[in-house]
């Protein structure tokens, strides 16, 4: 694998890996900087107070390139500060970049926990004062969900420990972003959301031990339901779903026990036009179609909280 500098003062720069094993390799970026760190890099021409400041970044270079260019088999980037931003006026800047041409991934990501905060006193201490380090039960609660979000079902992904990003679980305390995380491999079907509904619909689903006083309401759904199930699942290959009504809020029917209901189907995830829209609840399948329905449920039991990953076997939870 060998690696590939480029550097550029103006105008584009390019990546490719095409031609290299019959264009099944793409680009994999190590590096990047859009600034000055030394004086003989483009400097030809330029007058010595251009190329004084050899400490000069662009911070947003390295994620500016690996969105535009990471597993690509080609790209082109401007080198400007128009897209970098200026990190030292009055300073000729270039645009370094090191890749290397890898072969396609067939694995993707899949995050198992994750979280921005502090947990103990020692992870990312160094020159660190005590005081900033004695909180360690900070977590912020978006962590997960926004590293799924960012990382989930991609060969690659690029996240930044920022308060702008998790927002600030613990003022006045060093934080740091961890992730636990493996490699699967990819899937060729994605998830198809059918119906979805928090609330009741019968009295005998999620109804062992409850009284008949948390059953009576089967006229109980919460409109937001379906909405929020597809913005968390349609189109992935995994994802992960609470029935709380931290969740779907507001409570439908209070006093009501409720459960969490989603039909879906695994698809390819190419050409959508034709997909069969029709309800799945309670088939195996759906007329004049290959598609496989499955109705899953998850219930809410007491003081324990329940969650549904849609994507794997069927899954029949009541309490």
């Amino acid at each position: 694998m060998a690696m590939v500098k480029l550097m550029l003062i103006s105008l584009v720069i390019s990546a490719s890996c095409v031609g290299t094993t019959a264009g099944s390799n793409v680009i994999h970026i190590h590096m990047a900087n859009y600034g000055r760190t030394d004086t003989t890099t483009c400097s030809f021409g330029r007058p010595a107070n251009q190329l004084r400041n050899i400490n000069c970044y662009a911070p947003t270079t390295l994620p500016i390139i690996r969105d535009r260019c990471e597993g690509r088999t080609k790209c082109a980037v401007h080198a400007s500060h128009h897209i970098f931003s200026d990190p030292c006026g009055g300073i000729s800047k270039y645009l370094d970049i090191s890749y290397s041409c890898v072969p396609l991934s067939s694995n993707a990501i899949r995050i198992h926990t994750a979280n921005y905060g502090r947990r103990d006193k020692t992870t990312c201490s160094s020159r660190k004062p005590w005081n900033q380090l004695r909180n360690t039960d900070c977590s912020a609660s978006a962590a997960l969900p926004i590293v799924r979000e960012s990382c989930e079902g991609r060969t690659t992904c690029l996240l930044q420990a920022l308060n702008s990003i998790f927002s600030d679980p613990c003022s006045n305390t060093y934080k740091y972003l961890n992730i636990f995380y493996s490699c699967v491999p990819l899937t060729s079907n994605v998830i198809r959301i059918h119906t979805a509904s928090y609330g009741r619909r019968d009295r005998t689903t999620c109804s062992s031990g409850r009284p008949s006083n948390q059953l009576s309401n089967i006229d109980c759904s919460a409109p937001a339901a379906l909405p929020i199930v597809k913005e968390r699942c349609e189109g992935k290959t995994t994802c992960l779903l609470q029935a709380s009504l931290s969740y779907f809020p507001p409570d439908p029917c209070g006093g009501i026990y409720k459960y969490l209901d989603i039909s879906y189907s695994c698809g390819p995830t190419e050409d959508r036009s034709s997909e069969d829209t029709g309800d799945c609840s309670g088939r195996g399948g759906l007329a004049g179609s290959e598609i496989d329905c499955v109705k899953l449920y998850d219930c809410l039991s007491k003081g324990i909280w329940n969650f549904l990953e849609v994507g794997g076997a069927t899954r029949h939870h009541g309490y």
